[in-house]
């Protein structure tokens, strides 16, 4: 599951609304009755990232590169009384459902901020909106493929200790 996928399963089991993720372009993408949206704001990256391999085959080396990092969000509920289902996303962070749904997402709840009544700001056609941003742990995993290095081959001169004359020589793997 992605961490998208489990944000919007735990918005929506925790507060049985239809959850989208935002923004949602045109009024034929809004639904007419009550929902609740998200919308990243922010993805803060650590500065460093943790970085393992693993043989695949005697082609290719896997690199599997993990970074966890703080995403803000934006949950936005489009209903009237909407401070109640963020207030119930918020307590939720205490229960190992929510937990567990979020963890399949590679996810974890960190903060969540304070309901805000936002009801007709910006919004042609007037709803009850309220607004809360949260933030939240995500680990973001990476993998590639590298190719084996099979074989090799240095050639050169090297200057020999008195520095009066060169060696040429030819190194190769395998030999």
């Amino acid at each position: 599951m992605t961490p998208e996928e489990a944000i919007l399963t735990w918005i929506t089991s925790t507060t049985g609304l239809d959850a989208y993720q935002a923004p949602l372009r045109s009024t034929a993408e809004r639904p007419s009755t009550d929902y609740a949206t998200f919308q990243l704001v922010n993805i803060q990256l650590p500065e460093f990232s943790s970085i393992r391999s693993a043989e695949k085959d005697d082609d290719y080396i896997t690199k599997t590169v993990q970074s966890d990092a703080i995403v803000t969000l934006s949950l936005n509920v489009w209903k009237e009384y909407g401070y109640n289902e963020l207030i119930k996303l918020n307590h939720s962070a205490d229960f190992w459902e929510s937990r567990n749904i979020l963890n399949q997402g590679n996810a974890a709840i960190n903060e969540l901020g304070s309901p805000q009544d936002l009801t007709g700001l910006g919004d042609t056609n007037y709803r009850d909106r309220f607004q809360m941003d949260v933030t939240i742990f995500v680990r973001f995993e990476t993998q590639f493929d590298w190719d084996r290095l099979k074989q090799w081959e240095i050639h050169g001169a090297f200057v020999d200790i008195d520095d009066n004359g060169e060696i040429n020589s030819i190194i190769k793997f395998p030999a």
